[in-house]
Parts: C-alpha cells; sequence; structure tokens
C-alpha cells in the first residue's frame, strides 16, 4: 500500500458518539441555560479546543467554572459510553489494514486512561501498537501528542495517512505533516469537511474501498 501506518482518531471515527453526545452537551445546555441544540446544528458547530465550543453557546468562563463544566460532560458521557457501538464497518477496516501489515494507533483527544478502557471494551486492542489520549478530560487539542506520535512510530510522515472526523483532525495531520482522510460519520457535518481540501468519506465501507486502491 501507499501508506505504512494509519492513525486513527477515536470518537466519532471508530466510535459511533455522535447521539451520546448531543445528548450530554444538551444537558449541560439545559442546566446552565435551559437551551438545547439538534444534532445538525451540533454537527455544523462542533470544534477544539471544546471551551471555545462552549463559549459559543454561552459560557462564559470568567464567571462559570471550566472545571465544573468539563466535569459535568466526562461524568455524564462517562456513565454511558458503552451504549455507544463502534460504527459499522470500523473493524472491517482495521482487519483490511492489520491484514496488509499496516501499523496502525489511536491518536485521541479523549482522556488517556478513559481512552484505553475504551477500546479494551470493544476487544479492539489487539490492532494498535499506539493508544495515545490526552492525560486530562478537557479536549484542547492533540497537536503536540501527535507529533510524538510521528517521531516514535518513526515511519516517514508521507507513508501515514491520519482517520479523522472533525477539521481538527486535519489541523492535526497537517502539523504531524501527515495525509489527511476524513470521516462524515462524527463530530462535523459533511459540508465542512469538504471546505478542508483532503478527502472526504460518507461512511466506513467507503473508506474501506479507498484503502483497497492504495496499491
Amino acid at each position: 500500500m501507499k501508506y505504512e501506518c494509519a492513525i486513527w482518531d477515536w470518537n466519532g471515527t471508530l466510535l459511533d458518539d455522535i447521539k451520546l453526545s448531543v445528548d450530554v452537551f444538551n444537558s449541560m445546555l439545559g442546566r446552565w441555560f435551559g437551551t438545547s441544540v439538534t444534532a445538525t446544528e451540533y454537527k455544523s458547530k462542533f470544534r477544539f479546543p471544546v471551551e471555545d465550543f462552549y463559549k459559543d453557546y454561552g459560557f462564559d468562563f470568567s464567571k462559570q467554572d471550566f472545571d465544573e463544566v468539563g466535569r459535568h460532560f466526562i461524568k455524564t458521557y462517562n456513565a454511558r459510553r458503552f451504549e455507544c457501538p463502534l460504527h459499522k464497518g470500523a473493524e472491517d477496516c482495521l482487519r483490511y489494514l492489520s491484514s496488509r501489515g499496516i501499523k496502525q494507533s489511536i491518536l485521541s483527544a479523549y482522556e488517556r486512561n478513559h481512552l484505553l478502557d475504551a477500546v479494551r471494551h470493544y476487544h479492539i486492542d489487539s490492532y494498535f501498537e499506539n493508544i495515545c489520549g490526552l492525560e486530562n478530560i478537557y479536549a484542547a487539542s492533540k497537536v503536540e501528542l501527535g507529533k510524538a506520535l510521528v517521531a516514535k512510530i518513526g515511519i516517514p510522515p508521507e507513508k501515514i495517512l491520519m482517520i479523522g472526523d472533525t477539521d481538527h483532525d486535519k489541523r492535526v495531520a497537517d502539523a504531524m505533516g501527515v495525509d489527511c482522510a476524513l470521516l462524515a460519520t462524527g463530530h462535523n457535518s459533511f459540508e465542512r469537511l469538504k471546505k478542508l481540501g483532503c478527502k472526504v468519506f460518507d461512511d466506513h465501507g467507503k473508506l474501506l474501498d479507498f484503502f483497497k486502491t492504495q496499491v
């Protein structure tokens, strides 16, 4: 294959957690402001760092405690996280790349210990050489973590593909100097992703078809 390594995002890319994420975000909006958003609106506006996304919806962290808001999200999310399935076709992609000898890693803004627990829960940890998450719950950015991962992997960046579901994943890929493919199955809409100048796929079946062309 053209690529020797695939780096996967977790939330929204391998894990189908968009419904849960919208539910939890609405629990926050309801608690603090008595408002809510639709999934379509969420996907059109969700961004990193999540602190800025929260500000878009009225949170003022000069008056409100960002730690409290962040803890509310992660506590509520984690209480229900195993309600979420892997995306349909996600493991088919992992299995195919593994069969071709492609190294695979996860790079996520999810807190590292929670991420490890989740990947093991779905019994897919054996596919990955590295499972990298942040050291805190605040989902700011994974750029520096990504740069460190590329250095650790030791494969030329042009032989690495980053696979995600948000514009942040494209920024991370650019910072790492690697190619990027995005799935419109997660936290950003297809319309947003198409503006970024990289390959965008409607689902994992089409992503798998793409992998099969990279010979």
